[in-house]
């Protein structure tokens, strides 16, 4: 498991988790939902990219 926090956010990848290749989001704690590196797009419909988000996954290098 690989965990990056940035601003806040908290970024897990599993290295046995299913495909397509995504990470767990979270905030303060809280479970977000999960974000599809490969397609860029939430996997969950909770997830919602706010501009603070994508800065976040920018800085991580999960955004283009």
């Amino acid at each position: 498991m690989g965990i990056k926090r940035i601003d806040g956010f908290e970024f897990k990848t599993w290295v046995a988790d299913h495909m397509p290749y995504h990470v767990h989001v979270s905030y303060n704690g809280k479970e977000l939902g999960r974000f599809d590196i490969e397609h860029q797009r939430p996997m969950d419909k909770k997830l919602i990219i706010t501009r603070k988000l994508r800065t976040a996954l920018k800085k991580c290098g999960y955004f283009k």
